[in-house]
């Protein structure tokens, strides 16, 4: 039907046949001594590039894992590192408060305010 006008369109009933392939034929055929004939075909770089895409893929996949937990790991060490120290310094931690009094130095020997 054309839509425009309306109007039924005539098709020729059967189509028409094409004997031109539209695709390549198969290679040569080759045959087993008691069984039917196939199709011979190189499969091997078909496997091979198919496994390449898909190992390039993967390791596409892989370094965007690595890049990211690299980032994630660089942005922990910027927040905990204080301001112009570098890796490898040492730490300097403020003393730490005995619970029983108000001075400060470490907890005394015998445990101080915990139960024992």
């Amino acid at each position: 039907m054309k839509i425009a006008t309306v109007e039924a369109e005539a098709h020729p009933t059967p189509l028409p046949y094409n004997p031109q392939p539209t695709v390549a034929p198969p290679g040569a055929v080759a045959s087993a001594p008691d069984g039917p004939t196939i199709d011979g075909r190189d499969t091997t770089a078909e496997y091979q590039a198919q496994m390449a895409a898909a190992l390039a893929g993967v390791a596409a996949a892989q370094a965007a894992g690595q890049a990211a937990e690299t980032g994630r790991r660089l942005g922990y060490e910027a927040d905990i590192r204080p301001l112009g120290a570098s890796y490898g310094d040492e730490m300097i931690l403020p003393p730490v408060p005995c619970a029983e009094s108000k001075h400060t130095g470490p907890p005394p020997a015998d445990g101080g305010a915990y139960p024992s």
